[in-house]
């Protein structure tokens, strides 16, 4: 099986867009913020196989605070 990495960035804060290309998440109307990272396909034809996902900070040398992920959801489109 190969395998097939692709990298996208979100950001939380408008400011931080303008000094990389990503993502900033929409709101629902349920509360939650929304945002399309990428398409995943296991080539199989069935519901089995494995997705990675990573949080990163772009800055180096920073801790990781603040930020409390409540769920992550990956749903077909």
């Amino acid at each position: 099986m190969a395998l097939n990495q692709q990298m996208q960035w979100l950001f939380l804060q408008q400011e931080r867009r303008g000094i990389l290309k990503g993502k900033l998440p929409e709101k629902r109307t349920d509360g939650w913020l929304e945002v399309e990272i990428g398409n995943f396909y296991n080539g199989e034809g069935d519901d089995n196989g494995d997705v990675e996902a990573r949080l990163l900070d772009s800055r180096p040398f920073h801790a990781k605070c603040g930020l409390i992920i409540v769920g992550l959801e990956f749903r077909p489109i």
